[in-house]
């Protein structure tokens, strides 16, 4: 079977090498089976294609290719990528193949041409770098991928200082070689600089290689960004960065919200007092509003402008279906997330976040099919393997949902509010033995790292213990626990929701309404 990465049909004739629709090289079964990226493309390219571009110059940049001697410059490689990427998605008429598409091919022997076609854009910018103390050659090619021929090549042998000046010809370069029309603010965007200071920007580009979703990949991430802004205190994207993991760390509970709450906010103001142009900076200010001091109308007015900054800018919009999610606002919150995957669509957060959408819409079936589908891009994505177990669990597959739980627990890392899940749908299943158990587990791990109350809560609502639910909630209240706001949408709670006026109390005194 072969496969046209274009219009997607596919021909069971192998003789053939280009699709008769279209003219495009086909890919083997062989060739798509080794690239993770194609094989998904592959059964799911509605997800993929996005032809609302179809008019406008497209380009995918693939991960820099490190030639240092030194082995420890990979940091440096994917951020140069990163930042290429990220800039030039700032662009309304050009279309950039998101960083997740193109970070799946690093390391690939795979021709440029043929991952062209895959991730159906025009044009292929690769690179390499090579670093050695203060000097940087680095040497980039833009290939077309109709025809393989170089659009336009160069290479620079600068000082490590001109790093920033590198980035900015390169941008302009690839501007210039696919005749982008810029609007009248892009080619501000394109010469953005958020530090002079070189040694800060590879600090912030260590902590950003950092940024993985696990408590210690956070603390290692914030530790070089704090080390950036010793090097230069006025590095706006840095103290967002900072915000960022302080709020992540709050919200997959490995550190108690008031510690991360005062740390996120200081540092969340603090970058956008220093530039509020940024879409990172109103982003994170805005988080820090919803998530911490639930405050949900002015949280959404920072995810919006940092929309109107950066309509590409996926982490405002993850953010801001969140808030609107908390509020009720579940179809705008599914929209929203829809949006997410639409920037990067095998990024795996957004897809499960897209799946847990689906499941407070009672979507199950959705969910379901969504939860799978980011388990096939990334197996260990913990947060995929839970929405599939209370999913599982809302409809009644208790052995199902058990099993499922107990592999996020596994690729979690046995994360608090997962084994609570489990516990909880232990006691709907009815072996109260084994969730008074798993209730046990998390009083023991207390004693030395914090637990949330929601977490308590909801293994007595699965042993059917109500007024111990409402004991804990209220601690949670005070204590402004993370995932407190989505009560008043989670189907867990369906039945104190409708039946408890004890419930209705909290969801009004947390100040939880309709957004606008």
């Amino acid at each position: 079977m072969k496969y046209c990465p274009v219009c997607q049909q596919q021909y069971a004739d192998e003789t053939l090498n280009f699709c008769l629709e279209d003219g495009s090289s086909l890919l083997t079964d062989e060739f798509i089976s080794n690239s993770p990226t194609l094989a998904f493309r592959s059964s799911f390219p509605d997800l993929i294609s996005n032809r609302s571009f179809q008019n406008y110059p497209s380009i995918a940049i693939l991960p820099f290719l490190d030639v240092s001697a030194d082995a420890d410059n990979e940091y440096f490689c994917d951020g140069l990528t990163e930042e290429l990427i990220n800039s030039l998605m700032k662009l309304e008429k050009l279309r950039v193949a998101a960083r997740t598409s193109t970070f799946s091919f690093k390391g690939s022997e795979l021709d440029v041409r043929r991952i062209g076609q895959a991730l159906e854009v025009q044009t292929v910018l690769e690179g390499s770098v090579r670093k050695s103390g203060d000097r940087l050659r680095i040497s980039v090619q833009l290939i077309s991928v109709a025809d393989g021929y170089h659009l336009w090549s160069e290479r620079y042998d600068r000082q490590l200082e001109d790093i920033f000046e590198i980035q900015e010809e390169i941008s302009l370069a690839i501007v210039e070689a696919l005749k982008v029309k810029l609007l009248s603010n892009e080619k501000d965007y394109l010469r953005k600089r958020y530090t002079d200071n070189v040694e800060a920007y590879q600090l912030y580009l260590k902590g950003r290689l950092w940024n993985r979703r696990t408590a210690d990949g956070f603390k290692t991430a914030i530790g070089y960004f704090k080390q950036a802004i010793e090097m230069d205190a006025e590095y706006a994207v840095a103290y967002s960065g900072i915000a960022d993991h302080y709020t992540l760390l709050s919200f997959y509970e490995a550190l108690p919200p008031s510690v991360a709450a005062e740390q996120a906010k200081t540092f969340a103001k603090k970058g956008i007092d220093l530039d509020n142009t940024l879409a990172e900076t109103h982003a994170s200010y805005g988080v820090t509003l919803g998530g911490f001091d639930w405050n949900w109308a002015e949280a959404r007015k920072e995810y919006k402008r940092s929309i109107e900054i950066n309509p590409n800018y996926l982490a405002a919009h993850g953010y801001y279906a969140l808030n609107l999610a908390v509020q009720g606002r579940i179809e705008d919150a599914l929209r929203m997330s829809k949006r997410c995957v639409e920037i990067d669509s095998l990024l795996p957060i957004a897809n499960a976040n897209l799946a847990y959408f689906h499941y407070l819409a009672r979507q199950y079936e959705k969910a379901e099919e969504q939860a799978k589908l980011t388990i096939q891009i990334e197996p260990n994505h913990f947060s995929a393997h839970w929405v599939l177990g209370i999913t599982y669990a809302a409809n009644g597959k208790f052995a199902a949902a058990i099993a499922a739980l107990q592999n996020a627990i596994t690729v979690s890392a046995n994360r608090p509010f997962v084994v609570a899940e489990l516990g909880r749908i232990l006691g709907l299943a009815k072996k109260k033995r084994e969730a008074n158990g798993i209730l046990k587990k998390l009083k023991d791990a207390a004693k030395e790292n914090y637990i949330s109350p929601l977490n308590y809560a909801k293994i007595h609502l699965g042993l059917g213990e109500i007024d111990s639910v409402f004991d804990w909630l209220e601690k949670g209240f005070e204590e402004r626990s993370t995932r407190m706001p989505f009560l008043l949408v989670d189907p867990q709670f369906d039945g104190l929701r409708q039946n408890d006026r004890r419930f209705a109390k909290l969801v009004k005194k947390m100040g939880i309404e309709a957004a606008e």
